[in-house]
């Protein structure tokens, strides 16, 4: 994916490999914190990081939309990551109104499946 977004020019100055792009930390601080651990990687330094790949400016107010939800470790046991995810750049992709939610039939599962797949 990071590929077809270096080919905008808006996003030239990506870089080819993932783990640059997320700046992939080589230790990490892990805390214990009941019932489980916690590790803390920050908001200012993810957003440094952001705004340092991209080459962007920051402006004077920046809206964060933030993101928890559980992510089972194993089929075997009740723990479970929760990945604590913010959002800066926010985008409209798509929208959809029926009484069901058709996810296969929706256009965007088309238009994405090549995008996440580098095709």
């Amino acid at each position: 994916m990071l590929g077809q977004l270096r080919q905008e020019h808006s996003f030239h100055r990506l870089p080819k490999d993932p783990r640059t792009f997320l700046s992939t930390p080589r230790k990490s601080v892990i805390r214990k914190v009941d019932p489980g651990c916690y590790c803390h990687i920050g908001i200012q330094k993810s957003l440094q990081q952001q705004y340092q790949i991209l080459q962007e400016t920051p402006t004077d107010i920046i809206e964060i939309g933030i993101n928890i939800d559980g992510l089972p470790l194993t089929k075997s046991s009740s723990s479970q990551f929760y990945p604590i995810l913010g959002v800066v750049k926010k985008m409209f992709v798509d929208l959809s109104e029926d009484d069901e939610k058709n996810v296969p039939e929706c256009p965007i599962i088309q238009t994405i499946n090549p995008v996440m797949l580098n095709d």
